[in-house]
């Protein structure tokens, strides 16, 4: 017990990081002094908090809307006005490599129809300056181009 005095405020911080069922179950002061001799002998002197699967549910998802935050903020940045033609089409082309064949293929013959679309919206509102549409995810994009198609061929 004096050994267990003679470091009560290390020991006390140890307890407090104890689930509550083991604090009760270690009370006695030679069970105390073993206990805590083990955790801090064995290099862990504190016992990280347990976290509950709700809470490690919610830093998770904090995560994910954090870097889609990011890059979403990236993609605007993709290209800038002093990169070189060649420079965005080989960005491109790399972006593309990750594909599948079929659907780079898809990609690429649809680019010069929504190119011409853009060019024929941007022709009607010269006076407005067009704004970039934003999706907010993939799905959002893909339905869109997807309206786009059926229009065209309706």
């Amino acid at each position: 017990m004096l050994d267990c005095l003679a470091h009560r405020a290390e020991i006390d911080a140890w307890r407090d990081k104890l689930p509550l069922n083991k604090r009760v179950r270690v009370n006695h002061p030679d069970s105390i002094w073993r206990n805590w001799q083990r955790a801090t002998v064995a290099g862990k002197a504190t016992i990280p908090a347990r976290t509950s699967p709700i809470t490690k549910y919610k830093n998770e998802v904090a995560r994910l809307e954090d870097e889609n935050h990011r890059l979403r903020r990236a993609a605007d940045d993709l290209f800038l006005p002093a990169d070189s033609a060649a420079d965005i089409a080989r960005l491109l082309v790399d972006r593309l490599m990750r594909l599948t064949p079929i659907k780079a293929k898809q990609i690429l013959e649809l680019v010069p129809e929504l190119y011409a679309e853009r060019s024929a919206e941007s022709l009607h509102d010269k006076a407005k300056p067009q704004s970039r549409k934003k999706w907010g995810t993939i799905e959002d994009f893909q339905r869109d181009v997807a309206a786009r198609k059926e229009s065209r061929h309706a």
